[in-house]
């Protein structure tokens, strides 16, 4: 809270919640290292950054996932410069893309008040009608070729749903974390190291939902009874999955509390080391000190990082038609 910040950047957004939005002394913010992921994590409310004078991203069609025309318009009305790290204007360029998510919301027919499974299910119904999985990256799955997907993800993973003919994973799993987005349905995508999908929080509980499997293995895409008995369909993330669904950041379900801060009676200081926390790891919470939360989030950090080199190291067999 140093009065003497004003320039900050941050490419990781492991802060607390409403943070950001408080440190009013800030004139520029660079948040453009940030991929899809970490931005889902922590999704600042931009009508509260106001203060700044610039905001600087990355790609646009990664911020519209969590930016939409509000957001900007109000930057821009507080004279907010939005640019990227080449100092090229995205202010104009994130409303076009928000013109093409506002029209999409309105094909949809249901709003922010609708039922939060009809929400979903509207949401699932559109992107498997609308998208179309790429037939030459499912021809090179098959004969396990080489892939370069850079094409889809021009300017961030949305770009594929809303500008290209045929999409892969990144862009369905973009798509439906946009407009869970504007819907306020809670939404996390998930990745692992050849594919993408989506955490979603339906009614109380956390489900899976993997649009492009659902896409790839459903007869009749018009029909939502066939769709609703899909395996992918609000699949239990807490049962085992096969390797294309081993994720990268399940950690993203871990949500920690602070619930009783420890001030030194001697110094009136803060002894973070006598703080106590609640873990909440889906539906389960747990109560403990600091000392026992670092050690688990350190085994966590170590056991998804053996998990990757794992991963890495075996052969890509993969769904065929992810």
């Amino acid at each position: 809270f140093s009065p003497n910040l004003n320039y900050l950047v941050i490419n990781n957004f492991n802060i607390e919640n409403n943070l950001l939005e408080s440190l009013n002394q800030i004139r520029v913010l660079d948040i453009s290292d940030n991929t899809d992921i970490i931005l889902n994590n922590y999704n600042p409310n931009y009508t509260n950054l106001t203060f700044l004078d610039t905001l600087i991203i990355n790609n646009p069609y990664t911020m519209a996932v969590h930016m939409d025309s509000n957001d900007v318009n109000t930057l821009k009305n507080s004279n907010v410069k939005i640019i990227n790290k080449k100092q090229k204007d995205m202010t104009q360029k994130l409303l076009k893309i928000n013109e093409k998510i506002n029209f999409i919301l309105s094909l949809i027919n249901v709003n922010k008040n609708s039922p939060e499974i009809e929400k979903l299910d509207n949401i699932i119904m559109f992107t498997i009608t609308k998208l179309n999985y790429d037939s030459d990256i499912t021809n090179k799955l098959q004969n396990n070729e080489t892939i370069n997907a850079s094409s889809f993800y021009t300017d961030g993973s949305l770009y594929g749903a809303l500008e290209k003919d045929s999409q892969i994973c990144g862009n369905y799993a973009a798509l439906v974390s946009t407009l869970c987005d504007r819907l306020e349905l809670k939404d996390l995508t998930q990745m692992s190291s050849n594919h993408s999908w989506n955490l979603v929080y339906v009614d109380g509980n956390n489900y899976y939902v993997d649009t492009t499997l659902i896409d790839n293995t459903i007869s009749n895409k018009e029909d939502i009874n066939e769709m609703k008995e899909n395996e992918w369909y609000l699949k239990d993330p807490n049962k085992k999955m096969d390797f294309s669904h081993s994720s990268f950041n399940l950690s993203d379900m871990i949500k920690i509390e602070r619930i009783k801060e420890f001030t030194d009676s001697e110094t009136n200081k803060s002894d973070i080391s006598n703080n106590e926390y609640k873990i909440s790891i889906n539906k389960h919470e747990y109560f403990l000190g600091a000392g026992a939360l670092i050690g688990i989030l350190s085994g966590l950090g170590l056991a998804q990082e053996y998990k990757r080199k794992k991963e890495k190291s075996l052969n890509n067999e993969f769904i065929k038609k992810m």
